[in-house]
């Protein structure tokens, strides 16, 4: 009778493991979408892992600055500039990525008037709706958007503990292309 008892917990723990592993993200997501619509800062920051995250666009900007300078695509101004807000680019990200930035992110709201008060700045346009979960293992997943593999902008989130927290954005690849 033992053994049977054995055997249920493990089948129960696995399971349990199992549900985690898929269901646990969907609940993140959920948790922090509600935490941006009641504009809760404290709550949506629990879910944020800020010097990962702030440390790595950083380090992006940079070396897609550093790219593009070295890649003989800028001249005059433009190189100047670009060697300019390289000096920037810390006071930059540690003002944009900010609990209200990512909570920008997460609310589900119609497109406020431009220059509204209410118009909050999505940190390099990025929306997490219209996304779904990418399991990258057992430590981490990305909310991609749909159709746009390659793109950038995914939200990576990273396993601290039983819970997750958001790491990484993978800034999106056009942020340095000329605007025409």
């Amino acid at each position: 009778m033992s053994r049977r008892w054995l055997m249920a917990a493990v089948a129960a723990a696995i399971l349990a493991s199992v549900g985690w592993y898929f269901g646990s993200p969907a609940w993140t997501l959920k948790q922090m979408a509600d935490a941006a619509r009641a504009r809760d800062a404290e709550k949506l920051s629990g879910y944020i892992d800020f010097p990962t995250l702030r440390d790595s666009t950083k380090a992006q900007l940079k070396a897609g600055m550093t790219a593009k300078l070295a890649s003989g695509g800028s001249h005059g101004f433009e190189a100047l500039g670009m060697m300019i807000g390289m000096t920037m680019v810390d006071g930059m990200i540690d003002g944009m990525l900010t609990p209200e930035g990512i909570g920008a992110m997460f609310a589900a709201q119609k497109r406020p008037a431009a220059g509204s008060p209410s118009a909050a700045k999505k940190p390099f346009g990025v929306d997490a709706h219209n996304r779904e979960i990418v399991h990258d293992g057992l430590n981490r997943f990305r909310l991609h958007e749909k159709g746009k593999s390659g793109s950038g902008g995914d939200l990576i989130f990273e396993r601290h503990g039983l819970s997750w927290k958001l790491a990484r954005i993978e800034v999106p690849k056009d942020v340095f292309d000329e605007k025409k």
